[in-house]
């Protein structure tokens, strides 16, 4: 089975980081891309690895056409999302590649949502909110396994901060019956 690339889109922020620390520490070289050199350069000799760079403005569908392969494996922890991800999601989808974000922004997983058929019928897969979920999950069996947890610390990031502005303004919904609908 031939190895996919994974392409690591923000690494240089505070997601991105712990996302690129578990990719090497599973022996995984992804590709970061950004659009500052030099960060990523900085964050690739602290990691100390060799990690191929490339440099993209992720709101940029030429870029990322240019960047994206049908085989590649695109991790996005750019946010806002709905102000910076729209780009790449669309073009990893019609790259024919596989899809996964940190985004925690209803509104923009709708938007998401939207492009599945397409993503479908090139056999690409796209998961959105991948950790937003899944580090609550995470947190839970910390708790249930962890008698001797006292302390829960919370930090949000300046991402977080903005998508927090970003989603207090967005409308509420659920899927039902794989639509969305108003809550």
């Amino acid at each position: 089975m031939e190895r996919r690339r994974i392409v690591l889109l923000g690494a240089t922020g505070y997601t991105g980081q712990r996302v690129l620390r578990e990719l090497l520490a599973r022996g995984e070289t992804p590709t970061l891309g950004g659009q500052n050199r030099t960060k990523m350069v900085a964050l690739a000799d602290r990691f100390e690895a060799n990690i191929p760079l490339a440099q993209v403005d992720i709101t940029s569908t030429g870029d990322l056409a240019r960047l994206l392969e049908p085989t590649d494996v695109v991790i996005s922890t750019v946010g806002p999302f709905v102000r910076l991800g729209l780009a790449t999601v669309t073009t990893a989808v019609q790259a024919g590649a596989h899809y996964f974000d940190s985004t925690g922004e209803g509104t923009f997983v709708r938007r998401v949502f939207e492009l599945d058929s397409v993503a479908a019928a090139l056999g690409a897969t796209i998961v959105p909110a991948f950790g937003y979920f899944l580090t609550r999950a995470g947190h839970g069996d910390a708790l249930r396994y962890r008698s001797d947890l006292r302390d829960v610390v919370a930090v949000t990031t300046r991402g977080t901060r903005q998508t927090l502005v970003i989603a207090a303004a967005d409308d509420v919904f659920a899927y039902r019956r794989r639509h969305p609908q108003p809550s």
